[in-house]
């Protein structure tokens, strides 16, 4: 009699949850996706592509198109890219990256190099890329108690215009 061993579990990662104490109750505030957010019928990205991408924002300062710092990480904060180079060109790309000012040394031993370090999303759509890491934006502002969230609304070309 044989036996076989060769059966596959696909297994997604857990969304991070970040614990509060408030009033002496503690609260659970569960990150808005888990990550990455890809594009519809995309399967999953392994470490090495997630890599290969946050290295391939980090080597094109010129695209990126929105940087947010955060509210929740001192020294971190979240960005938007549009990627023109050959593997990862068309895309936009949600991601977390660590800051430092010019002469900062980063405290903590074994911290991180600043730069990318965390593969939010990827989207088609500049927008949506942009809605990615507002959500983690808003994720910060809800940790803080905070009352006010921060939107992006799409207009028609020349609406802007018009109005003026």
């Amino acid at each position: 009699m044989e036996t076989s061993n060769s059966s596959s579990i696909a297994v997604r990662p857990a969304r991070g949850v970040r614990l509060i104490e408030q009033g002496g109750k503690v609260l659970a505030f569960p990150e808005p996706h888990r990550t990455p957010v890809l594009p519809g019928g995309w399967a999953p990205l392994s470490r090495e592509q997630q890599q290969a991408v946050l290295v391939a924002c980090d080597e094109a300062p010129e695209g990126m198109v929105m940087r947010l710092g955060s509210l929740w990480e001192p020294g971190s904060e979240y960005r938007v890219y549009r990627l023109t180079n050959e593997l990862w060109g068309g895309l936009s790309i949600a991601s977390r990256a660590l800051v430092t000012a010019p002469g900062d040394t980063l405290a903590v031993m074994n911290a991180p190099a600043a730069g990318n370090h965390q593969l939010l999303g990827l989207a088609w759509e500049t927008a949506r890329a942009v809605k990615i890491a507002l959500d983690f934006f808003n994720w910060d502002l809800e940790a803080q108690g905070q009352g006010w969230r921060l939107d992006v609304k799409e207009v028609p070309a020349g609406a802007l215009e018009r109005q003026a």
